[in-house]
């Protein structure tokens, strides 16, 4: 018999999605499943829903909570699941027939710890063609190949393209009432594996909702990332020195993320506070170190903002506000 996989999924505010969320995950191909739906205290029809999945299907559990956020409720999930293997699903997403089988099958084949499977973001009502390629590039890294990938962001720090050996997860837990979540544990959980297997093959459809966490830019989640991103910088550059260059890269370009976010938020408070004129700094003392390497693929107008943010930050500040103005002038007439 094949080994049993948990599959979480955190359900809040989803009634819209949730049929097209469940449904893909109970039509896998790999049947043997532990589908646990956490009921994160939703104020919608989404208990019922969960509810009625559960009359029509033994392979489902649900945990009704009091709502403490997307972290709370995979932490939830995570304490009650039995499977040897752990993979998430978010109640708004869909997947793949076949995805926990393509998951499954490479994690066993390699001998690895975490199988991943590439993405696709889209939009609500996108009709998806057919994503079958005459080849599918599997490739295997070492922890280290891996960890490096991850920081550059060519595997992406998502927790829920991923089949991970139960283990792997033992002692970890996503921080509650925090955004970017994901960004927060990934890279500890790449640290505890030996090797880590990949398949460009698109099983995970990754829908941009308007109103979603990362589809809205706001000062909790500018500042929830600030905070994760240098915590990790700070535990990665001591653990794997020679991962330097691609570190000091990785926190470059998030700087320039901070400071572009605050600029749209137009909070001149915050963009004056220390920590953030601290990383800039960092900035100022790198850039040319790296310029040509961050430049890669960039358009002209990111390449522009980047000039102005390393010749003073003030300038990018004032850029973004001029571009208000000329915006309202341009409504108004």
């Amino acid at each position: 018999m094949e080994d049993l996989i948990s599959i979480i999924i955190p359900v809040y505010k989803v009634e819209k999605y949730i049929y097209k969320c469940i449904d893909s995950v109970l039509n896998q191909t790999y049947k043997n499943l532990e589908i646990i739906l956490v009921d994160d205290g939703s104020p919608d029809k989404c208990p019922e829903i969960c509810e009625e999945y559960a009359k029509k299907d033994n392979r489902i559990k649900i945990i009704h909570k009091k709502n403490g956020g997307l972290s709370d409720a995979r932490n939830a999930g995570l304490k009650v699941a039995t499977g040897k293997y752990i993979g998430f699903v978010d109640s708004d997403d869909y997947i793949e027939k076949d995805m926990y089988q393509v998951l499954y099958n490479n994690i066993i084949k390699t001998n690895s710890d975490i199988s991943i499977v590439n993405l696709k973001e889209v939009k609500e009502n996108e009709i998806i063609e057919n994503n079958v390629k005459d080849e599918q590039n599997t490739i295997e890294y070492t922890k280290l190949e891996g960890l490096k990938k991850l920081i550059e962001n060519k595997i992406k720090s998502y927790a829920w393209n991923k089949l991970y050996k139960k283990e792997i997860l033992n002692n970890i837990e996503f921080p509650v009432g925090r955004k970017m979540e994901d960004l927060a544990v990934m890279h500890k959980i790449f640290e505890k594996a030996n090797k880590i297997v990949y398949t460009d093959k698109i099983e995970y459809y990754y829908l941009q909702r308007g109103d979603s966490i990362l589809g809205n830019i706001d000062l909790k989640l500018t500042k929830d990332l600030f905070y994760f991103v240098t915590e990790r910088y700070k535990y990665m550059i001591k653990k794997y020195p020679q991962l330097q260059d691609t570190l000091n890269i990785d926190r470059i370009k998030y700087i320039f993320i901070y400071h572009k976010n605050i600029c749209l938020i137009n909070d001149i408070n915050t963009y004056n506070k220390t920590e953030f004129l601290n990383e800039y700094l960092f900035l100022k003392n790198n850039f040319k170190n790296y310029k040509k390497k961050i430049f890669q693929n960039l358009s002209t107008m990111s390449k522009f903002e980047y000039n102005l943010l390393y010749i003073n930050r003030n300038l990018l500040f004032n850029y973004y506000k001029l571009k208000r103005t000329i915006k309202k002038l341009a409504k108004n007439k």
